[in-house]
């Protein structure tokens, strides 16, 4: 069960990574169907059955090398997956997959509203069989919008998680950080849980 608690978690942090509608199995199938995103300065909200994963918002710098490495991260997760459908009306897309995750088979629908390139709004209803992690269904949502040109000192691929730790895209293949990307992210959730209305939550330290 630990096993599987701690891969839900990492899938659920690459979520809060900014990755949740092209990564995450459940929503495999997404890549190549949605157009890039503008570049620029994209933040990212996503809870999991109302709960904000993370505690917080995360920004991210991209360009259209930084989008086509994240198609190609998202592709890899499809070998998981053994149905996916993708409908695309206006501004409108709906998706089923039925994907693995570890011993559970993840089956999905959902559907992501807006212009797609500049803002949108996924909602994802997720059931597990038999249950992952002790959860038998949930229901994800995701916010993501594009703020403006990238910041000043950050170069494309560069990420803010929602504790303050600070990330590249290219660290997702390293094992090491991604296990600090999401033992920030649990304990930036906790730190907000237990802190007190008003105060912040303490920042998080730069990956190594």
């Amino acid at each position: 069960m630990r096993t599987r608690a701690r891969t839900g978690f990492r899938r659920a942090a690459i979520a809060a990574i900014g990755l949740a509608s092209l990564v995450l199995p459940a929503a495999a199938g997404a890549v190549d169907e949605m157009p890039p995103r503008k570049p620029g300065l994209w933040e990212t909200s996503t809870t999991v059955d109302g709960r904000q994963v993370g505690g917080g918002k995360m920004r991210q710098c991209i360009d259209a090398e930084v989008e086509t490495k994240l198609r190609e991260v998202g592709r890899a997760q499809e070998k998981d997956c053994k149905l996916r459908e993708m409908k695309r009306e206006g501004e409108t897309m709906t998706l089923k997959s039925i994907c693995k995750m570890g011993e559970s088979t993840a089956t999905t629908t959902g559907r992501f509203t807006g212009d797609l390139t500049q803002n949108y709004r996924g909602e994802l209803q997720i059931e597990y069989a038999p249950p992952f992690a002790g959860k038998s269904e949930a229901k994800m949502e995701i916010e993501t919008r594009w703020l403006g040109p990238c910041e000043a000192g950050q170069k494309p691929g560069d990420m803010i998680l929602p504790g303050g730790m600070k990330m590249n895209v290219g660290d997702m293949q390293d094992p090491a950080k991604m296990k600090a990307a999401a033992r920030d992210l649990r304990d930036s959730a906790k730190s907000r849980a237990q802190a007190p209305a008003g105060a912040a939550a303490p920042a998080a330290p730069v990956a190594p």
